[in-house]
């Protein structure tokens, strides 16, 4: 092995380990099994002359065989595609600050390289009770006939840390699956847990068996502390976009889009543990999904703030028979272990047509809710002919409703506001379900020119018709990140001004 680490030297890099003692830290090459005649020892990207020579290895079986070679702080680079795996890759640990790297970002490789199985039943990459690892930069575009996950980290012998799953796209459309089988998973078992876990900037999409609401797109498990969900996308996924039973110390969920999945955008749990320091749940976006936008269910203590929830009011066809929900769900399953309260809602948008509230509160009353859970600057809307704005499940007597909505939106909830029907109920929706055309500006007898809704959407009407601007993920998005004055709506431009 020393031997075969010394060949490397040329391309690779000194590191001090302790006082007297180094290491090399070496990047491996591995393609597919079909794109070389010889397996090579993997310190190069080209093809080996014979077998063992200077060369890339082929197929994550090769990698396997030689993970003895794989030590702290090496890279392991994909080259090319590879899509016709029948074994499992398996992740190895690195050490503290000398993470192994299992990336596609290559010199000289611009684009993802495609893996994907072509047999088997087992994960694509797997890594069991490992520590220190990060993957990167890949696409996985699995489509097989029976059980797999894509990516799934199990803590179940000890306990692990220091992950990173980043810049990855992931499908996973199944024709059959009897068990959850998630594109990004962390799982443990045990009583086994993680820390220090950063996922972000990844795609999933088409993730589990259509008909069946099994499979989300990230679902996240037994996370103690440190844990980042920052900056994904998760779509046409066949339960939750994004599903998390975790969270630990000060846990932070920001910046994700997650829409046209057939349950909820996101849904949020402490799971068995509980949740503390100052979580921040900001500047997600969601929209169309097949449930709820989404389900917060008991982390505390959490801002809630510059969110973007539109109802599921969109039938999917692999989503619930009919699909309209809120915007989003409050609820407390685990009051034992995380009672939700403290939680601070401020510059929302939330839109639905739904009977049971743009918002629904499913346990606390009114007076209960307001007392534990400060509330204020935050746009409600009904797109329909539904009335009510905030639904309090135990106390459905005071419930918000857009008749009522002046008494609410004063005192701790005076920059609230209620987006009026008139703007948004009627419109149009694509096939995507995004809000085509407001039927307030078809009117009759309304001039022509440019119009901005409470929503923040640019309109504009021409002798032709109405059409937007922009897309509506992006609308929303900029309008999350505006600021607000006292008193006012959201301009196209993301801010607060004057009311008009």
């Amino acid at each position: 092995m020393k031997a075969r680490r010394l060949v490397s030297l040329v391309a690779a890099t000194l590191v001090a380990l302790a006082p007297g003692t180094w290491s090399t830290i070496t990047t491996w090459y591995v393609g597919s099994s079909a794109s070389c005649t010889f397996n090579g020892d993997g310190t190069t990207k080209d093809c080996a002359a014979s077998s063992n020579a200077a060369g890339r290895w082929r197929g994550f079986s090769a990698v396997n065989s030689n993970a003895a070679s794989i030590l702290a702080g090496d890279t392991v680079c994909f080259v090319g595609d590879n899509q016709a795996e029948s074994a499992a890759l398996v992740l190895k640990s690195g050490s503290a600050g000398l993470p192994i790297t299992y990336t596609g970002d290559c010199a000289g490789q611009t684009a993802r390289p495609k893996l994907a199985r072509s047999s088997g039943t087992s994960t694509e990459f797997i890594g069991t009770d490992v520590s220190y690892v990060k993957v990167d930069f890949l696409q996985f575009t699995d489509s097989l006939s029976t059980n797999t996950e894509v990516i799934k980290f199990l803590a179940t012998g000890t306990n692990s840390t220091d992950i990173e799953v980043g810049r990855v796209m992931a499908s996973n459309a199944l024709a059959t699956a009897a068990t959850p089988l998630h594109c990004i998973w962390f799982t443990s078992a045990n009583g086994k847990t993680f820390a220090n876990i950063d996922i972000h900037d990844n795609e999933v999409y088409s993730c589990g068996t259509a008909g069946t609401q099994n499979s989300d797109g990230i679902n996240i498990e037994a996370v103690t502390a440190g844990l980042r969900v920052l900056r994904n996308k998760a779509h046409h996924n066949y339960n939750e976009g994004i599903d998390i039973s975790a969270g630990g110390i000060s846990p932070r969920v920001e910046s994700n889009l997650t829409y046209l999945n057939g349950f909820s955008g996101i849904k949020v749990h402490c799971g068995t543990g509980a949740v503390s320091g100052s979580p921040v749940f900001a500047g997600n976006v969601t929209w169309g999904n097949g449930s709820w936008g989404f389900v917060w269910n008991d982390w505390p203590n959490t801002f809630f703030v510059k969110n973007t929830a539109s109802g599921g009011n969109v039938t999917l066809p692999y989503g619930p028979a009919t699909g309209n929900f809120g915007a989003a769900a409050i609820d407390s399953p685990n009051t034992g272990t995380c009672a939700r309260t403290g939680n601070t809602y401020q510059d929302n948008i939330f839109e639905a047509d739904y009977s049971a509230g743009a918002v629904r509160i499913y346990v606390d009353t009114k007076s209960v809710f307001e007392a534990g859970n400060p509330w204020d600057g935050n746009v409600l809307g009904q797109t329909g002919a539904q009335t009510t704005l905030l639904y309090f499940s135990a106390d459905t007597g005071n419930n918000v409703t857009i008749s009522g909505f002046s008494t609410w939106a004063t005192g701790a909830h005076a920059h609230d506001q209620n987006a009026a029907p008139a703007w948004s109920g009627g419109a149009a929706r694509n096939a995507n379900g995004r809000i085509t055309r407001p039927s307030a500006l078809s009117a009759a007898g309304v001039a022509t020119g440019s119009y901005t809704d409470v929503f923040g959407r640019a309109f504009v009407k021409s002798v032709g018709g109405v059409e937007i601007t922009s897309q509506w993920q992006n609308d929303v998005a900029r309008a999350a990140a505006g600021t607000r004055s006292a008193a006012g709506t959201r301009t196209a431009a993301g801010s607060r001004t004057a009311a008009p």
